[in-house]
Parts: C-alpha cells; sequence; structure tokens
C-alpha cells in the first residue's frame, strides 16, 4: 500500500512537470537561435529594406500558428540585429509543387517582386517539426537575379527534458 501511495505521488509530481511537445515549443525562446542566423544575413541586407515571408511548414507549405510564431522570433532578430527595414508578405500563391512532388519557387523572377515595395531581397523560410526538434531552412533570394544568395539550416531543442528522467541519452 505504500509502494502504491509513494508511486501515485511521483507520478502527480512529475506530471507537473512535464509539458506536450507543443506546449514545449510554444514555451521556448528561439531568440538566441535567431540572432545566430540573423548575423549571417545582416552582411547582405543592414540598412536595407527587406521582404520577409512567414516561415511555413515544410509538408505543405501552408502559415499555420507554429510558423508565425517562429517569423515573429526571426522578423524581430532581423530588425534588431541587422537594422533592416522589413515588409512582411504573404508568398504562397508564388510557391509551385512539380510533377514530382518537390517545391520550387516560380522560376519568373516577377512572380515574385513587388514593385511598390522596393527591395532587392527576399527572405523565406520553412520548418519542420519532430517531438523534441525543430528544423528551420531559411534562404535570402535577390529579387533581381532570382539567385538564393544565402541558405541557413538550423536545429533547434524545443522539448523540455522532464528533470526525474536520468536517461544519459536524453540531453
Amino acid at each position: 500500500m505504500k509502494t502504491i501511495y509513494i508511486f501515485s505521488l511521483l507520478i502527480i509530481f512529475t506530471s507537473c512537470f512535464h509539458q506536450t511537445p507543443e506546449q514545449a515549443f510554444y514555451n521556448t525562446d528561439f531568440s538566441k537561435n535567431f540572432d545566430k542566423i540573423s548575423k549571417d544575413f545582416c552582411k547582405f541586407i543592414n540598412y536595407r529594406k527587406v521582404i520577409l515571408t512567414d516561415i511555413v511548414n515544410y509538408k505543405t507549405l501552408k502559415p499555420t500558428p507554429a510558423g508565425e510564431f517562429l517569423t515573429e522570433f526571426f522578423r524581430n532578430s532581423l530588425v534588431n540585429k541587422c537594422n533592416t527595414s522589413i515588409y512582411q508578405i504573404e508568398i504562397r500563391k508564388k510557391i509551385k509543387i512539380n510533377n514530382i512532388g518537390t517545391s520550387a519557387f516560380s522560376r519568373n523572377v516577377n512572380d515574385i517582386k513587388n514593385k511598390q515595395l522596393k527591395s532587392t531581397y527576399l527572405i523565406t523560410g520553412t520548418y519542420s517539426m519532430t517531438d523534441n526538434f525543430v528544423i528551420i531552412f531559411v534562404r535570402l533570394i535577390n529579387l533581381r537575379t532570382g539567385k538564393i544568395i544565402l541558405s541557413k539550416t538550423k536545429k533547434i531543442r524545443y522539448y523540455i527534458k522532464n528533470p526525474f528522467t536520468n536517461d544519459p541519452f536524453d540531453i
């Protein structure tokens, strides 16, 4: 009986610390990770006007609350680290799926360019999630040439480890 009581208390106590992957994701501060990514982008976009699209889900290529959450961190980082002005647009209509299922931007740069915004650069990105990590892919594209100038990938752990596990491989 005493064992059952102790076991029940342990389950109740550890459940207070456990978060679902979704809760852990939204409780993660991604600022430092995006600051590292932004540093490389600053070399090209310091004091310039840049178009930033929402970071979209890698599989669906559609905006999601998680992608918008990540975009907020990236936008803040770009503005603060690169002293840049950001135009945020939706580019979903400019992404196409080819016959083997691979996503690709339209090859026609004029499809993406917005003459009213007068920006040379477009930053776009996708993300993929697992239970423990979010993997972010971001690209800097020159709108005049259509070439990708810079591409960065960052794998970020967002899972909050249960302090009561002693698994040496759970890092």
